[in-house]
């Protein structure tokens, strides 16, 4: 279902709140998802309000590099997808809050679709990996700018949770509230020109070179499957 922004920016804020929360106690939640958001009765559009549920999955911030990443792949992160990231090119991912960024709901609010819905895993990884998605005409400048700030593919170059409490389209009504139990939101500003100018120094040159070698690799390996096998049986 498909929300108006003012809508979706009320549950969107409960969801930023949660993972701030959790974030701040070394926790992530590695599957965010609509199926993974429950109504209750509270302050939102309609009575209600967004409350992040199903940590079954939630691993700690420092935990070691997991061989096996498990999540469900349309909501999943280019780290949690492939197994790499741009902290450790060549080695497994280790995952942390950016992750949880990616996987935050607001596209799917807004658009009522996933941005890469992807007929097979194959060609899931392909959209992914090469960023292959549509902004919907009727989104704000400002949407658009906090959509494609939290969908890039480098973990360090994603904004983070304290960038998005304090963005221009999260608190264009109110401020977001202080966190419960003493947790402090540093005000450094929100995802817009600004940030969008430095992303290109937010990784190191070689560093992000392998990155997007690797990442190239992956895609044309995924295309090639795609294409000589189509989608696996059973999907």
């Amino acid at each position: 279902m498909r929300l108006g922004e003012p809508a979706a920016r009320i549950f969107f804020r409960d969801l930023l709140g949660a993972l701030r929360h959790a974030h701040g106690r070394g926790l992530l939640h590695c599957d965010v998802k609509p199926a993974n958001v429950r109504l209750q009765e509270g302050a939102g559009a309609d009575g209600s309000r967004a409350v992040l549920v199903d940590w079954g999955m939630a691993r700690e911030v420092e935990a070691p590099p997991a061989s096996v990443l498990h999540g469900t792949p349309a909501y999943s992160s280019p780290e949690q997808l492939t197994g790499y990231n741009s902290e450790h090119a060549w080695g497994r991912a280790k995952l942390g809050p950016p992750s949880d960024v990616w996987r935050v709901t607001l596209y799917e609010l807004l658009a009522g679709c996933q941005p890469f819905p992807g007929g097979s895993r194959e060609g899931l990884v392909a959209a992914v990996l090469s960023r292959n998605y549509s902004l919907p005409d009727h989104l704000s400048l400002e949407a658009r700018q906090l959509i494609d700030a939290m969908l890039q593919l480098a973990p360090s170059d994603r904004a983070s949770i304290a960038e998005l409490c304090l963005d221009p389209w999260t608190t264009a009504e109110q401020p977001m509230p202080p966190e419960v139990g003493g947790g402090v939101v540093v005000g450094v500003g929100g995802v817009g020109a600004e940030r969008r100018r430095r992303l290109c120094g937010a990784v190191g040159g070689s560093r992000r070179a392998g990155l997007y070698l690797l990442y190239g690799a992956l895609v044309g390996g995924a295309l090639l499957r795609y294409a000589l096998y189509g989608e696996p049986a059973g999907r």
